[in-house]
């Protein structure tokens, strides 16, 4: 069951949504505690609640060209009590992304991303404990230079070096450095 609305108005956009699934025969993979192995087990319903809202303003500005704002919250009934669920169990309960774009010189600009993630659930730690998600904040800056064939651009990830583990209990990196480059085809 979903709600939704949608606004938009000169340079403004925004939508809201409101959910509830409901979910029956629900089949996921668990690690019971002490356990080193996983199963499959029925979790028979799971039904899940939540809203989405985002707004996106491109001003009429030669500096800055837009901005934009998104967060998500759900909701299970169903909590991992003495296993680690895989997959079913360990979601985004919140996500909040704030982004902004703005010209740097010429046809050269940055988007600056700065996102909250907290996610719901357990993973199993190297010395086999079961471990809560920590919430965590990232900061990822796009240096873009785009052209009619092709996109220049160079990302910088995670620029505040944050220590976390995300889905499946996988430590994920610190702060890194992307280049790369896309060719715009055009039709033959």
């Amino acid at each position: 069951i979903e709600l939704g609305a949608k606004y938009e108005k000169n340079r403004f956009k925004a939508d809201a949504t409101v959910f509830y699934n409901i979910g029956r025969d629900i089949i996921d993979w668990v690690m019971p505690t002490g356990s080193d192995k996983s199963q499959s087990q029925n979790l028979t319903s799971l039904n899940t609640k939540g809203i989405e809202f985002s707004a996106n303003y491109s001003p009429k500005s030669t500096f800055f060209q837009n901005l934009s704002f998104s967060y998500a919250f759900i909701d299970l009934d169903k909590e991992a009590t003495d296993y680690d669920s895989r997959y079913a169990l360990d979601y985004l309960r919140h996500k909040m992304t704030a982004s902004l774009k703005h010209k740097v010189y010429k046809h050269i600009h940055a988007t600056w991303q700065a996102s909250y993630n907290d996610r719901n659930g357990t993973y199993t730690n190297l010395n086999k404990q079961m471990v809560d998600y920590k919430p965590f904040a990232l900061l990822n800056l796009r240096l873009e230079a785009p052209s009619k064939q092709f996109t220049v651009y160079i990302d910088a990830n995670n620029i505040t070096d944050t220590k976390f583990v995300d889905f499946g209990g996988l430590t994920q990196p610190g702060f890194n450095l992307l280049a790369g480059f896309r060719f715009h085809l055009t039709k033959l």
